[in-house]
């Protein structure tokens, strides 16, 4: 049920970056990603650049069409031309942003419901918004549950400290070899472990004005 994306604004002017995760597994989290992918291309265009109005006019609409006890994870950044950033989280795992003229990664994380359980009108939806900057050369890093949680042969998680270590120490490689190292270091780990959900990550690099 992992599902991740990039959407354009009807001023082609400010992307956003998606990554969301649906319960179950098989073909229920397969229908509930489809749906959702509707949902977010609706909700780019009736909403603006906005994460935090995207996700609760997608938690609406989510919450009408599913009527069983699946849900959707999700974490959207949107970021114009002069690295404005605008983050927000619906229940997902944090993201990581790397800030290249420093040297420091960010943690973004704000408060958010499950998307889907219950419209707004039923129970108000609480998503936080957070306020950021991003600059040319910056990466941002997003994943899902499975990724972090993997286990190695002692039954050891991934975990999300690995994930922000992994970020700054492939730093300096480009953005392909940097996914690479990133993705054999991961399965090295779990190589004689356990993992019983999907696994998404991607890390993007950030070049105002051409994105």
């Amino acid at each position: 049920g992992d599902y991740y994306d990039v959407f354009e604004f009807p001023d082609g002017k400010a992307p956003a970056y998606l990554m969301a995760d649906a319960s179950g597994h098989g073909i229920p989290a397969a229908l509930i990603t489809t749906m959702a992918k509707i949902c977010f291309m609706d909700a780019t265009r009736t909403c603006g650049p906005d994460p935090r109005a995207i996700l609760l006019d997608v938690n609406d609409a989510i919450a009408r069409l599913i009527k069983t006890h699946e849900y959707l994870t999700a974490a959207l950044m949107v970021v114009d031309e002069q690295g404005s950033a605008l983050y927000a989280s619906a229940g997902h795992r944090r993201s990581f942003h790397f800030e290249r003229e420093t040297g420091r990664v960010y943690s973004l994380d704000t408060e958010g419901i499950l998307l889907g359980i219950y419209e707004n009108s039923v129970i108000p939806a609480k998503i936080g918004r957070l306020d950021h900057r991003v600059s040319s050369g910056d990466r941002l890093l997003m994943f899902t549950d499975g990724f972090a949680d993997v286990k190695n042969s002692q039954a050891d998680r991934f975990g999300e400290e690995r994930i922000e270590d992994l970020i700054r120490d492939t730093a300096q490689l480009s953005l392909a070899d940097a996914q690479s190292a990133i993705l054999d270091v991961w399965r090295e780990f779990q190589r004689h472990g356990s993992r019983d959900d999907d696994c998404t990550f991607t890390l993007i690099e950030f070049a105002l004005g051409g994105r």
